[in-house]
């Protein structure tokens, strides 16, 4: 049923039904029903400027002199357009409120504090903890007509379910009242866990599994609900909605200038794809932090940016709402495995997320690491005829994929033809495929590895290995971590000198720029301290002053404070433990350094102890 089909629905039973029973609206938790309530039926139904519809949710509550109270609130609060110093003397109990009935008291406090409210009754006068009874007479003296009872969470009550039909049975019976009750009856439906208990029956259960149905009887509790539900409720709705249009209305609803620019068919359709029809809930709150984020942005914000920033955090609340405990897994400034190689995850997204702080020159770094990852994507095409009959094998011929093999081979003779961020992910295909097509990649190989060398400074590999095919033999499995290294090798070839570090004391502001600029790399690789000649580094030691010795503390610091990669760790850790020593014997023997160099040089060591305990 559409939404438009739905409204009429839901109105014609509100004024039109003589069944004197209830309704229900069904669907799973996310899919928009909440939303659609507060912002297209209550809209839909209204009369004359009034709202008619009077919304409770269940959630939580124990017992239904609860329902009775919050209905009543709903009933008889109404919102009122006040100063800010009449709300204020209104709750102080000042004297504009001096002689008011405590009901008109009541009457004056706006929507937003009925949960005050509820404790402040006593304060007021007003007694709202009766006996269910008096209470029950009570709401019966409150007029329902024309009005549209909306009772949501059902299934998050923790009121007995045959006392509430019970009670929306008295409700629409006896009192006239129009409700619909709002669940996700896949929480409330239970099938019986019991095993089949006679031979026959076990054979049934078998062979309605292979037709892959579920012929176990519901529970004795569920049986109990169906049969109260058949009396109280005569139509089950079952909610399907407009997603395209639910995510449009939920950005619209925020008002906000930036995130309104993504509200294209394109955007919209990209975003409804991302979702996959899961919890509406998690949207809204991506919303939430991405305006919170905008807000304190420069309203100038480049779009490719801007989108990037919402995106990465609709898909990282999506898996974060699922359930996953997700930390940081990426470099200093994004991630793609907390969100994806298109929308990347920003560093400082994540932190506004956990911590509630956005820090300007993370957002600046963020940026430019974002331009980074596409510096070679002007060459990229979402229509590459070759890399997509690649990326989708399965779908072809031995013989259609042994001709985009050797295209591809071709095509990698000239470097700038293939974007260099779909090379991780082509040599996983590539190597995958031979398992099921005779072609020699050896070319393909030779050239993904050629055409790397030496670009560690413009390409980062983080970013190279992101996505790729599990579609793999174990043999295969070896051929592309072989791969894979060597490529990382040809990658990282300058790294491996120190950016030319040549172990003079005004150089080492520039190697901690480039070591702060590619810490994750560092770690991941595995090699830092063993790249070093430590004799020419004791030597430039002796020649520094205090602060640039903190300099070179910090720089280990950059590279051993986190998770570092063990796969080196017997060389790296034995080159730790003679640089331990050297400097130890310079403290001991060189009196040329003061004793404030010293003392530099001894928390240099206490750091290398520690660093050598985290390699063993």
């Amino acid at each position: 049923m559409k939404i438009d089909e739905l409204n009429k629905y839901i109105k014609h039973y509100l004024e039109n039904d003589k069944t004197k029973s209830a309704i229900m609206l069904n669907a799973p938790w996310g899919t928009g029903k909440s939303f659609y309530i507060q912002n297209v039926l209550r809209e839909y139904l209204k009369k004359d400027d009034i709202d008619r519809c009077i919304v409770v949710s269940l959630y939580g509550m124990k017992d239904l002199s609860e329902i009775s109270k919050s209905l009543y609130l709903e009933i008889r609060v109404k919102p009122v357009k006040e100063k800010a110093s009449d709300k204020l003397e209104t709750f102080t109990g000042k004297s504009k409120i001096g002689g008011k009935h405590s009901s008109e008291i009541v009457a004056t406090i706006a929507n937003g504090g009925k949960t005050i409210l509820k404790g402040l009754t006593g304060y007021f006068g007003v007694d709202l903890s009766l006996d269910e009874g008096l209470l029950q007479k009570l709401y019966e003296s409150i007029d329902l007509s024309g009005k549209l009872i909306v009772l949501e969470d059902v299934e998050r009550s923790e009121i007995d379910l045959i006392s509430l039909m019970g009670y929306v049975n008295n409700l629409v019976e006896h009192d006239g009242a129009k409700v619909m009750l709002v669940a996700n009856e896949d929480e409330i439906i239970k099938k019986q866990t019991k095993e089949a208990e006679t031979k026959e029956q076990e054979e049934k259960l078998e062979s309605y599994h292979k037709l892959g149905l579920d012929n176990r009887p519901y529970t004795v509790e569920t049986k109990a609900y169906l049969r109260t539900k058949e009396k109280t409720i005569s139509d089950t709705i079952i909610y399907e909605g407009d997603y395209t249009e639910a995510v449009t209305n939920i950005m619209l609803s925020f008002e906000n200038r930036k995130l309104s620019e993504f509200i294209s068919d394109d955007c919209i359709k990209e975003l409804v794809s991302i979702l996959q029809k899961k919890n509406l809930r998690s949207f809204i709150y991506a919303c939430q932090k991405t305006v919170d984020i905008y807000e304190v942005l420069p309203d100038d914000l480049e779009y490719t940016f801007a989108k990037t920033i919402f995106f990465g955090i609709v898909i990282y609340s999506l898996r974060m709402k699922s359930g996953e405990i997700l930390k940081w897994d990426g470099d200093k400034n994004l991630s793609v495995t907390l969100s994806n190689g298109n929308y990347p995850l920003f560093r400082f997204c994540y932190n506004y997320i956990w911590e509630h702080i956005i820090e300007k020159e993370a957002v600046d770094e963020a940026e430019k690491a974002l331009k980074n990852l596409h510096l070679y994507d002007r060459h990229q095409s979402k229509s590459d005829e070759d890399l997509n009959a690649i990326y989708s094998f399965y779908l072809q011929s031995e013989s259609a994929l042994a001709v985009h093999l050797n295209n591809i081979g071709q095509r990698l003779q000239n470097p700038d033809d293939i974007s260099y961020y779909e090379y991780g992910k082509l040599a996983n295909y590539v190597v995958a495929v031979t398992d099921f097509v005779d072609y020699d990649i050896s070319l393909i190989k030779t050239l993904l590895i050629s055409n790397l060398s030496g670009k560690g400074d413009r390409i980062n590999e983080y970013f190279l290995f992101h996505s790729g095919t599990q579609t793999i033999s174990e043999e295969k499995k070896k051929e592309f971590a072989e791969l894979k290294q060597n490529m990382i090798h040809a990658l990282n070839e300058k790294r491996d000198s120190l950016w030319g570090f040549d172990y003079e004391t005004t150089s080492i502001k520039k190697l901690y720029e480039s070591v702060a600029e590619h810490e994750s790399e560092i770690r991941s690789n595995g090699k830092f301290v063993s790249l070093f000649d430590l004799d020419k580094l004791i030597t430039m030691l002796t020649k520094c002053s205090s602060s640039e010795i903190e300099d070179i503390r910090h720089i280990f610091y950059l590279v051993y404070q986190y998770h570092y990669n063990k796969d080196n760790d017997s060389t790296e850790k034995r080159m730790m433990v003679l640089l331990l020593d050297k400097v130890q014997l310079l403290i001991k023997e060189n009196t040329n350094i003061d004793r404030i160099q010293k003392l530099q040089l001894k928390w240099f060591c206490d750091k290398l102890a520690e660093y050598i305990q985290k390699l063993s």
